[in-house]
This record gives C-alpha cells, sequence and structure tokens, in this order.
C-alpha cells in the first residue's frame, strides 16, 4: 500500500497533520492523525539507507522535527532544527517545503516569508542536517536560492509556494500564481 501525509484542519479549525491510506494510489482513506498534534504544514523524510529514523520537519515560524522509528509514534524535538536568523535574508516567518535524506546529510529546502506591502515574499534557502545528530546544521545557505521578486510577483500577482521534488540531482520547485 501507499501512504500520504497531508494537511487538515480540526473540528476547532486548526491545522494538523493526517496520515492517508491508499491501495491503488485513486482511492484514499484517513486512517489517523498523527500523534502528538502536530501543526501543519509538514513533510514526511521516510526511513531508508541514509536516516535510521522517520523524519517528520513542519512548523511555521520556525521548523521544527519530530522522529519515529515505526512511521506510527512519534517524539516532538523541542528545540527546532531551523529559526530565522536576523540580518539575513531568512529572517521571516519560515516553512519547510521538502526534504530528503542523502548522502552529506538531511537536505532541507525552506523558505522565508516576509510581509512587503500587501504582499509575501518569499525567498528560498537550503540547509543540511548531520545525519545521526538533526540539531547540528552541517551547512545553511548564506544566499537566497530564489527570491520571489520577478514577474508576476513585481505586478502585484501573489506567487505562493506549493512544494519541490528533488529528480537527477536537481531541485525542482513549484509555485501557485
Amino acid at each position: 500500500g501507499f501512504r500520504m501525509l497531508f494537511e487538515g484542519a480540526t473540528t476547532e479549525k486548526k491545522s494538523r497533520l493526517y496520515f492517508a491510506d491508499s491501495k491503488d494510489l485513486v482511492t484514499w482513506t484517513q486512517t489517523r492523525a498523527i500523534e502528538p498534534s502536530i501543526p501543519g504544514p509538514g513533510v514526511l523524510i521516510p526511513k531508508n539507507n541514509n536516516t535510521k529514523n522517520h523524519l517528520l520537519l513542519f512548523g511555521t515560524g520556525t521548523i521544527q522535527m519530530a522522529i519515529s522509528r515505526d512511521g506510527e509514534d512519534w517524539m516532538l524535538r523541542e528545540a527546532p532544527v531551523l529559526a530565522p536568523r536576523p540580518g539575513h535574508f531568512d529572517s521571516g516567518e519560515l516553512e519547510v517545503t521538502n526534504g530528503w535524506a542523502v548522502d552529506q546529510g538531511i537536505l532541507v529546502l525552506y523558505h522565508a516569508k516576509k510581509l512587503e506591502g500587501k504582499m509575501n515574499r518569499y525567498s528560498v534557502g537550503l540547509a543540511i542536517l548531520e545525519k545521526e545528530n538533526y540539531d547540528r546544521v552541517l551547512w545553511r545557505s548564506s544566499q537566497p536560492i530564489w527570491v520571489s521578486n520577478s514577474t508576476p510577483w513585481a505586478e502585484g500577482i501573489p506567487v505562493t509556494p506549493i512544494g519541490a521534488v528533488l529528480f537527477g540531482g536537481r531541485i525542482i520547485g513549484y509555485w501557485n500564481v
């Protein structure tokens, strides 16, 4: 079967992360909310040869992490793995875009959001976390790898992030215009 992580709302209209399962990738059944309660948005990095645990990166403002050996029971890490850096391109509110377990560690693609006028400007950054000690940032981009400062953003059309994939050694970002 297949498992999907998605962001939904509780009866109190608060964001929360849930799992859904499918046998055919067409019909999905919501199975349960992640416990303890984890607010969205979030991305799941499955356990593989490069990491001994399933990792869940999530949060708005700072990027937090939850860890699971089995993908069912999750332990929240208290300290954020990434926080805004005053005076840098990513001094605004952070959100995770995606993450991957790679040979060098845990590659985290994130964006910083800053309100400019009536619209948010997004600056995209990268970080690599250590494989075994997820609190240790091995590297973090000093400059943004992309900024929403061109058309259509410059013409007053809102641009918002949707997601990204790592394909053939390249990161491909998807944005809603």
